[in-house]
């Protein structure tokens, strides 16, 4: 997941893979908490499964995204010059360039997330 603002760009990296950018805009704001509720599972060291039960809210805004990969932009490296990152398989950019080929759909935003795990 990628934290970003109303209007915001970010960027996940890895080692051994181009970086993934996103830039998201809020299109409309709705104006309603939307309340959920759910079970954090986890599975223990001896094998046994822990349900925890979670509450969460938060406002949905529908916004437009952008996905592009080191397919679909020209990779820069951290210090700005031009080029394929250092520690990037060549050819790696393929696996993750069909983020790039493809428009979402639907972009969906919490603001002002809430939530409690446990009671």
């Amino acid at each position: 997941m990628i934290a970003l603002g109303a209007d915001g760009r970010g960027e996940l990296t890895a080692d051994g893979i181009p970086p993934v950018r996103v830039t998201y805009r809020d299109l409309l704001r709705l104006p309603f908490r939307l309340p959920a509720r759910a079970h954090l599972v986890q599975r223990l060291p001896d094998g046994r499964e822990c349900r925890v039960p979670m509450r969460i809210s938060g406002r949905p805004a529908l916004g437009r995204s952008r996905v592009t990969t080191g397919a679909g932009v020209r990779e820069q490296s951290r210090d700005g010059s031009a080029g394929r990152q250092p520690g990037v398989a060549p050819g790696a950019s393929a696996a993750l360039s069909v983020l790039a080929r493809h428009r979402p759909l639907l972009s969906l935003a919490v603001r002002d997330f809430r939530g409690t795990v446990g009671s």
